[in-house]
């Protein structure tokens, strides 16, 4: 059975629906109540809103990759390779936090957690921009040996 506070709360509601539908949008409207009939709508504070930002200057990656190689056959059932391979990528994604306290003494972002931000209205902000970069190298070699009728060796 519906009291007089239920039916206050339910007008409420129809009220904010037709706020809604007047808006343009679909006709919803809601408001939180606790068991004891107090209205909570605007008492449980926000969370601080995450931002995704792209730099205007986002450009588009490029990579650069080159490789070279020998074999050798040591004997006939005997062989030796080896692979240099190089990988250098330019303008990569790279993401930081402008809203994060730094340590002036090197340069690292203090903890959130426990220094705040510099801005508490917002939580992280995710600034996405293109001045990454990276370098690979290594040199993959391998020997092989199928000297045994029934056998082969491989050695990476």
């Amino acid at each position: 059975m519906l009291n007089d506070d239920d039916l206050r709360h339910l007008r409420r509601c129809v009220e904010l629906a037709t706020d809604a539908l007047n808006d343009g949008d679909e006709p919803f409207g809601s408001v939180l109540v606790s068991g004891t009939g107090e209205v909570l709508a605007g008492q449980v504070p926000y969370q601080p809103q995450a931002i995704f930002a792209t730099s205007h200057k986002m450009r588009m990656p490029y990579a650069w990759q080159n490789m070279i190689g020998f074999q050798k056959q040591l004997s006939e059932s005997m062989g030796f390779d080896a692979d240099l391979v190089h990988y250098k990528g330019y303008r990569e994604d790279s993401q930081r936090d402008p809203n994060l306290f730094y340590d002036p003494s090197n340069g690292l972002w203090l903890n959130p957690n426990v220094y705040g931000r510099p801005n508490p209205a917002y939580g992280s902000i995710h600034l996405n921009e293109s001045n990454g970069r990276s370098e690979y190298m290594a040199l993959a070699t391998s020997f092989k040996d199928s000297s045994w009728s029934d056998h082969r060796v491989d050695a990476s």
